[in-house]
């Protein structure tokens, strides 16, 4: 009831806008809809901080600022922790699209045709070994004259990077549980990919011998899993429970890549993505089947609100292709 009624309130007030109004409004610049926009997609005010490189006080001036023009309250403390109001969700889609337009007409400062030759591309988990570099292959193939800018971050990352319209596209893998559901809301979610998560192990153990392994054949190794709020690690606790064996988790890293160096190392047996061990690079590696089988899902994302360019389009359409045509040797 009480969001019906601010939510009123600030029509009201929209369409009641005379002179003075009109002044007051343009006290509000982009700079101060960027921030609300960063702290709307961030995990408060010091992850906001952090990005747009300011202090958390400079932060909570703009957004105050925003708040005395409009005369509506965007965020308020509860238990503590700062939150957002209805108002502010109601507001953030057109602020964004807002943002995304005055870019567009920053890049026509610099010539249209730059900003048009332009494709920014996220990558996180197994896509940036094996989809990705074949993808960007055919794609340069098609337009070698695009440039093409790739950020590997992690999953969380990269879709802070997706809500605030900074990246084109991302292929990663699911989002970790403990993601704000804004950010999430703020993206679009396509899945291109399913396989089987693998245990690798290094040709000198004694279970490179196996085909397949199961949580009992593990007792007393070192074992190194992807981050421990991973969707995937979370399924991999589950299955030792379920077998009754107590893993020794050893090491835990950021992605499957590292975890192939660890391996490589002879550090322990690695859970990883199986797309990721390239026999070129670790010949010394040997897969192996893991039972139960755990599902390791690769998407897309995108920011919601936004026309794709052709050049976001061709490059889905490549990722597929170089998927599909993957897929029987990975299965």
């Amino acid at each position: 009831m009480a969001f019906i009624l601010q939510k009123k309130v600030f029509n009201l007030r929209l369409s009641k806008m005379g002179e003075d109004d009109m002044q007051n409004i343009e006290q509000i610049t982009a700079r101060n809809l960027h921030v609300f926009s960063t702290l709307m997609t961030s995990h408060g005010l010091k992850e906001a901080a952090l990005k747009l490189n300011c202090s958390m006080a400079a932060v909570s001036k703009t957004i105050h600022h925003i708040e005395q023009v409009i005369g509506l309250r965007l965020f308020e403390r509860v238990g503590g922790r700062l939150q957002a109001t209805d108002v502010a969700y109601q507001i953030l889609p057109s602020i964004q699209r807002g943002l995304q337009q005055f870019d567009l007409a920053r890049y026509a400062l610099f010539g249209l045709e730059a900003q048009k030759k332009h494709l920014r591309i996220g990558v996180g988990g197994g896509a940036l070994a094996a989809l990705v570099p074949q993808a960007m292959n055919l794609f340069l193939e098609i337009h070698p004259s695009v440039q093409l800018d790739l950020v590997s971050k992690s999953t969380q990352e990269l879709l802070n990077l997706i809500s605030n319209h900074q990246l084109d596209l991302a292929i990663c893998t699911p989002a970790p549980q403990d993601i704000a559901p804004e950010i999430l809301a703020l993206c679009h979610i396509e899945e291109i990919a399913e396989t089987a998560l693998i245990a690798a192990v290094h040709q000198s153990d004694p279970l490179s011998e196996k085909n397949l392994v199961t949580p009992q054949d593990l007792v007393g190794k070192k074992l190194i899993t992807i981050y421990p709020n991973s969707p995937t690690t979370v399924m991999l606790k589950a299955a030792f429970r379920e077998a009754h064996v107590d893993p020794n988790f050893a090491m835990s890293v950021s992605n499957s890549m590292n975890a192939c160096y660890l391996i490589h190392a002879q550090l322990g047996v690695g859970f990883i993505h199986p797309e990721v061990l390239n026999p070129h690079i670790f010949p010394d590696i040997k897969r192996l089947r893991f039972s139960p089988r755990i599902s390791m899902r690769t998407y897309i994302y995108m920011p919601k609100n936004k026309q794709n360019s052709p050049f976001v389009e061709l490059f889905i359409k490549l990722i597929k292709a170089v998927q599909n045509d993957q897929r029987d040797f990975y299965k």
